[in-house]
């Protein structure tokens, strides 16, 4: 049977028919609509017991920025409304399909070119037909949700993603639809989320008369990392601390720092590592990516390259706190440079992603 938009007999008011005869959904859209709330109350879901929802949530697209905060409340509606609800990302998902079933049994589809929108199911001109043969639910079924490539977006991740885009949409500056944001990276790797109240890192390991070689080893748990005569004093308990090797250039890991203060080397400690006396202040940090440092040399992520390609890729972002876009603070025997959560988390996906 064919549905459009043309007539009063739209897919708002075939969808809405359809909830009323089930007790389950199984919805695939890339587009979901921005006033979820009153959009999932105009379709009527008292008799609903289950959602399953399955869109995209493409890295750096602009669409992020309004999905997750649509997927947050589909989530708080869903709980205020015990429903219970899947969510599913596919970012090759392209059709658009509605699934029905009552008491475990599908009944009906719409196979459409209508997003869940108000444009997409009431505005636009929109095709879709209904389906209601047994064989061909269950095969949509199975191809749409049951799809391999579907990832998983439990409660906690939304959690996580909400927080990260929450801490730093207001830095974002669309251009040309592409930001600096990739929140599905959060699904994939334990990547630290980016906070308000935290502050990112750059620090240097090593010297140039004392060059980090293949020989030095950064995978220990729990290590030190050393500062210079300048008290390290605007680090904080859970900054994050990214390190680069002198000489190699290369990331060798990502840490954070556990430590309530600094600590200062004692004449002793000094006596028996003279190198203390040029570095004698010093904080305990957890490695966060021993797997990743144990075969830095064999990844071989050079800093200079990836501020490259960040200032390429996004170049209305900075690298630096103060909003720069170069290391020069190194230059002059700086020993620590505050990044851009933006930055770092440019460079934290690519090492959390190779911790592995």
């Amino acid at each position: 049977m064919l549905i459009d938009n043309l007539g009063k007999n739209n897919h708002k008011m075939r969808l809405i028919s359809l909830i009323q005869q089930s007790d389950e959904l199984l919805f695939a859209s890339p587009f979901l609509t921005s006033d979820i709330n009153r959009f999932l109350d105009e379709l009527n879901l008292t008799s609903i017991k289950r959602l399953t929802l399955l869109t995209i949530l493409k890295p750096h697209d602009e669409d992020q920025l309004y999905k997750i905060e649509s997927l947050s409340k589909i989530s708080a509606y869903c709980k205020q409304h015990k429903i219970h609800l899947d969510l599913f990302i596919n970012n090759q998902l392209h059709g658009k399909v509605y699934l029905f079933k009552k008491n475990h049994i599908l009944k009906n589809a719409i196979i459409t070119s209508a997003n869940f929108t108000d444009n997409g199911i009431e505005n636009n001109l929109e095709w879709g037909v209904h389906i209601s043969d047994t064989n061909d639910l269950n095969r949509l079924a199975k191809d749409v949700f049951l799809n391999p490539q579907n990832i998983m977006l439990t409660e906690e991740f939304l959690a996580k993603m909400n927080i990260q885009y929450q801490a730093i949409k207001r830095t974002l500056r669309p251009k040309k639809n592409r930001i600096p944001l990739n929140l599905i990276s959060f699904i994939k790797a334990d990547i630290p989320i980016i906070k308000s109240n935290i502050k990112y890192w750059l620090k240097p390991i090593g010297d140039k008369d004392n060059p980090v070689t293949e020989k030095w080893d950064f995978c220990d748990q729990y290590q030190d990392l050393n500062f210079s005569k300048i008290r390290p004093s605007g680090i904080h308990k859970n900054d994050i601390i990214i390190t680069y090797g002198v000489g190699c250039g290369i990331i060798l890991s990502v840490f954070k720092s556990i430590s309530d203060e600094p600590y200062f080397s004692t004449e002793e400690e000094v006596a028996e590592a003279p190198w203390k006396e040029r570095w004698p202040w010093s904080l305990e940090a957890e490695n966060l990516c021993c797997k990743f440092a144990a075969n830095c040399f064999k990844h071989n992520l050079k800093l200079n390259d990836l501020r490259s390609n960040f200032c390429k890729e996004y170049p209305q972002s900075f690298i630096t706190a103060k909003k720069t876009n170069t290391f020069g603070r190194f230059n002059f025997g700086g020993d620590k440079l505050q990044l851009s959560p933006m930055f770092a988390s440019f460079i934290m996906q690519k090492v959390f992603n190779l911790n592995i």
